[in-house]
């Protein structure tokens, strides 16, 4: 199973977990990638597709952007990884992951992502209180929704997949299908 992370040094960073029958944490969770170059800020959401496989991720960052990231092949990528906050190496890597798109669309940044059930569409909310519905393959922006008054704090999918519910800074949560 893959984790991923993202945080003020502007990288994605992914992990796997490896052997959980043991007490050593060094061998529970192993850094696999970092990914770098594309996000400028913090990054502040990291959503893999809801397939199992889990090969393509989305990151949001405080700059606005969406990238959509695939991953390549099990090698350690060509480039060192640098990040603002300096060069991290290539250490520990173990896999390639390019990106395949970016979105643009947002004037705050991205605090939230979630997939459709089907990975079609990929919602994003922002900063301030919109939510952007993409078809992220073609790189259209479907629908822009005013959400709440104040941020969004946060959009789930029901497990079903019919209803999204979106969370705000003012306490509410609305649910939109």
């Amino acid at each position: 199973e893959k984790i991923a992370t993202g945080g003020i040094d502007s990288c994605v960073r992914l992990w796997e977990l490896a052997n959980t029958n043991t007490d050593d944490p060094t061998q529970v969770i192993k850094h696999v990638a970092t990914l770098h170059g594309y996000i400028i800020g913090c990054v502040n959401s990291v959503k893999f597709v809801t397939s199992p496989d889990k090969l393509i991720l989305a990151t949001g960052g405080s700059d606005g952007l969406i990238v959509i990231w695939k991953f390549e092949n099990n090698e350690p990528p060509p480039m060192k990884a640098t990040c603002m906050l300096g060069d991290v190496g290539n250490e520990n890597q173990s896999e390639t992951w390019k990106p395949l798109c970016s979105l643009k669309g947002h004037s705050h940044g991205v605090c939230d992502l979630a997939w459709s059930s089907d990975d079609a569409l990929l919602f994003s909310a922002n900063d301030f209180h919109e939510v952007l519905v993409w078809k992220w393959r073609s790189g259209k922006c479907l629908q822009k929704v005013s959400a709440h008054a104040g941020r969004v704090t946060g959009m789930s999918f029901d497990p079903m997949g019919d209803f999204i519910a979106v969370s705000g800074s003012n306490g509410g949560v609305k649910n939109s299908r």
